[in-house]
């Protein structure tokens, strides 16, 4: 009788570990099954990621306050004075304010046999109130645009902590998100939302870590294919 509980106790576990009745080998996927899925996410991550590419943002930007300060001002008050000049961003600090900016991702190319030129984060102000002020251009416009290299971001990160208000005086924490990069090079921006923020460092991040890991895996068809400009459109 103990025996005959013991079995039925076995059968009742093997159903309830396969409710569909089928054997252990019937329910296990297949290594052609989980290819199959594997290419299906691949598939999937491929194609956001060439919606990301061909999307521009508009964003805040905080550029960090690199005015000088202390003995530095003076030395270069002093020979701004001697040249019966005056430089606006010292005396008016105007490279420090929030920035409109519109925001790209520029694709690589390559150029004249092996050579080529990296995927970048670029970026330009939306807005050029000196354009109608003083009838002149913005520098983004004049000396080109703002520019990362994609394989050169380390994190993108979320503010969660409080903000160093001394680099960053206006940027709203709920919507700010960091870029840090292997040359310990800091960038701020600010998203219109938190939702548009989350789901900026969603796609952001997906795009830096497809591009690192096909030139981590030596994958260069597909990096080519994915991030740079076909060869036919190329400089030659």
């Amino acid at each position: 009788d103990e025996e005959e509980e013991e079995e039925e106790e076995e059968d009742y576990d093997d159903i309830a570990a396969n409710p569909s009745g089928s054997p252990w080998y019937a329910t296990t996927p297949t290594l052609q099954n989980v290819r199959k899925k594997a290419l299906r996410e691949d598939s999937s991550i491929a194609e956001t990621v060439q919606n990301a590419m061909n999307r521009t943002w508009t964003l805040t930007w905080h550029p960090i306050d690199q005015r000088p300060t202390g003995e530095e001002k003076k030395t270069k008050m002093t020979l701004l004075k001697s040249l019966n000049t005056c430089s606006p961003i010292i005396m008016e600090g105007s490279n420090s304010s929030p920035r409109c900016i519109r925001l790209w991702f520029e694709r690589g190319n390559r150029i004249r046999g092996n050579n080529i030129v990296e995927p970048k984060l670029m970026w330009r102000d939306a807005y050029h109130p000196e354009l109608t002020s003083h009838r002149k251009l913005n520098e983004s416009t004049t000396n080109g645009p703002q520019q990362i290299c994609l394989l050169s971001i380390c994190r993108i990160l979320e503010v969660k902590d409080s903000i160093d208000r001394t680099k960053y005086p206006f940027a709203k924490k709920s919507c700010s998100f960091l870029i840090r990069t292997c040359d310990d090079d800091e960038f701020l921006f600010e998203a219109p939302t938190e939702n548009e923020r989350d789901e900026l460092i969603y796609l952001w991040k997906l795009v830096v870590a497809r591009l690192a890991s096909q030139a981590v895996v030596g994958d260069g068809d597909k990096m080519v294919g994915e991030f740079f400009v076909p060869s036919h459109l190329g400089v030659p």
